[in-house]
């Protein structure tokens, strides 16, 4: 009697199915990866920009801020200096900047530049854009010249100060800032705009933090906020921002 032959397996009707799910899965895994390593490139690229730009600028010469000085000449990270005096009323404090691990603020104030002096002479007044000068009669009644230069209003710059400590302890209330009064020299890197550090609240549909709508305020509160735009400081403050 002859052995029975060995019935042959059949197919699952569900190993195509896993077949096509592994095959896609495989394609958007390989999809990813070649995200990301594009992604990676992008970030590599934003960081040499970053790296030669601040390069650039800390190569060129220290600039002297004035209310004249031309918008070409502030390129970021360039080394300058201003004179001035601090307009606490202005003051601004950034929230959760840490140091060292330990929560505190930046402390941003504007620096109202100090005049340029007056033209000298007929020569400078023209040279300084007046079209034509005005005459100004004296007792002798020879005439000397006024040049009619541009009308400049009084110049700032915002200045990031530097940090201070939070007070745990404080419920949140603004530490106690040193006042330097009269004129002050001050000396740094231009920036842009001032750094920003992400915003979960605002990412999740909260509301962020922001600046009054006119400053100073009435009262002693210091305002603070996480993020500082520069047009609408300039707006609530009325100040001519550089540049």
């Amino acid at each position: 009697m002859s052995e029975s032959s060995k019935p042959h397996s059949l197919p699952s009707p569900h190993r195509p199915l896993r077949n096509m799910l592994a095959l896609v899965l495989l394609s958007m895994a390989t999809g990813c990866c070649f995200a990301l390593g594009l992604w990676q490139l992008e970030r590599a690229a934003e960081r040499d920009a970053l790296h030669q730009a601040i390069e650039h600028g800390r190569q060129q010469a220290p600039l002297t801020l004035s209310a004249f000085s031309a918008a070409a000449d502030f390129l970021p990270w360039r080394p300058a200096t201003a004179q001035g005096r601090w307009s606490p009323e202005h003051t601004v404090l950034l929230q959760n900047r840490n140091l060292h691990g330990q929560p505190g603020y930046w402390v941003a104030t504007p620096l109202l530049l100090t005049p340029p002096a007056p033209p000298a002479n007929r020569h400078d007044a023209v040279s300084a854009g007046s079209a034509e000068p005005d005459a100004i009669g004296h007792g002798d009644g020879a005439p000397d010249f006024l040049g009619r230069g541009p009308a400049v209003s009084e110049a700032a710059v915002l200045v990031l100060r530097g940090w201070l400590p939070r007070d745990m302890q404080a419920g949140g209330a603004a530490p106690d800032i040193p006042a330097e009064h009269g004129i002050m020299r001050v000396s740094g890197e231009l920036h842009s705009h001032v750094p920003r550090i992400f915003e979960l609240w605002e990412w999740a549909g909260g509301e962020s933090s922001h600046l009054p709508d006119a400053l100073p305020q009435t009262g002693s509160n210091i305002p603070q906020v996480q993020n500082l735009d520069l047009a609408a400081y300039a707006r609530a403050t009325g100040l001519n921002l550089l540049p």
